[in-house]
């Protein structure tokens, strides 16, 4: 693939980021079925997704702080609600391991006992509470690892979407993806304020 085509597909995926994972796991979805190789190239450079739904006999926060254990370089989260303990020390525990870990979430949950509990763990523990200023709700469900996985879904980080309610998580694994969500979350931040112990 030419240089162009490549800062194209790039451009893509940071503008319309949801749109492109959709094209991407359809593509991905498509292959599998029918396998065309002149679709989007070789198995080898086809991106990797898992799913995982809620409720289910297979736990989507075992998946999660899995991802967030294997991680080298960085742990961003998007989070509207958050309140799941799991989710929480697996954070904790890879800032103790020097990964870069910083959450941005909706104001809401400064209002929320069980989350504000949370907040000052993970807070006491030496990682960046970021509450997003938008006007709306920060409704976003995103945690980015190192350079190229996401976690992305209706699943909120808390302890009803593992066992209570319908939900779904998407595991990523692609670089351009990746990208698009880090921009994002860098420009979420910039309209973020951080909490202060």
């Amino acid at each position: 693939m030419s240089k162009k085509k490549s800062q194209q597909l790039i451009n893509f995926a940071i503008n319309y980021p949801y749109l492109a994972i959709t094209i991407l796991v359809l593509l991905i979805a498509y292959q599998q079925v029918s396998s065309p190789n002149w679709l989007i190239g070789s198995s080898a450079e086809i991106s990797h997704v898992n799913v995982c739904f809620t409720p289910s006999t297979t736990s989507c926060s075992n998946l999660i702080t899995q991802q967030i254990n294997a991680a080298n370089l960085l742990v961003f989260v998007q989070a509207y609600s958050f309140t799941s303990q799991p989710i929480a020390k697996a954070l904790i525990n890879a800032f103790n391991r020097k990964v870069e870990v910083a959450i941005i979430l909706d104001k809401t949950s400064l209002h929320n006992k069980e989350e504000t509990v949370l907040i000052q763990q993970l807070q006491q523990a030496g990682i960046p509470i970021y509450i997003d200023k938008i006007k709306g709700l920060a409704h976003n469900k995103i945690i980015i690892i190192d350079d190229r996985k996401v976690l992305t879904g209706s699943y909120n980080f808390t302890k009803g979407a593992e066992h209570r309610n319908a939900e779904n998580i998407v595991l990523i694994n692609d670089p351009l993806i990746n990208r698009a969500y880090h921009n994002n979350w860098l420009k979420r931040k910039e309209h973020s304020m951080k909490v202060i112990d």
